[in-house]
């Protein structure tokens, strides 16, 4: 998370590294702050989804990590999915 690119946006911070030589892959960080366990697993199923749909995109080799920040289990999935898109720079 370091090294690589960060982008933020109101709702989700994304840190993406490329890594020729390694397969695509994704890491979600939800804190306790955005809600319940309900509610964090419910938000870290939606972003799955939403990484599923995008894997296209990505070049080989990217390690992709997406933080949320507080109130991002209130959005709806069509913003959770722009926000996704602005904090990867998509």
């Amino acid at each position: 998370m370091r090294s690589g690119k960060k982008l933020s946006t109101k709702h989700l911070v994304g840190y993406q590294l490329a890594e020729p030589e390694s397969p695509i892959r994704f890491g979600f960080v939800v804190s306790k702050a955005c809600g319940g366990a309900v509610k964090r697993n419910q938000l870290k199923r939606r972003l799955r989804s939403i990484a599923r749909d995008k894997l296209s995109q990505f070049p080989q080799g990217s390690q992709v990590v997406i933080r949320t920040l507080p109130g991002s289990s209130e959005l709806e999935f069509s913003a959770l999915a722009s926000d996704f898109d602005r904090a990867l720079g998509l």
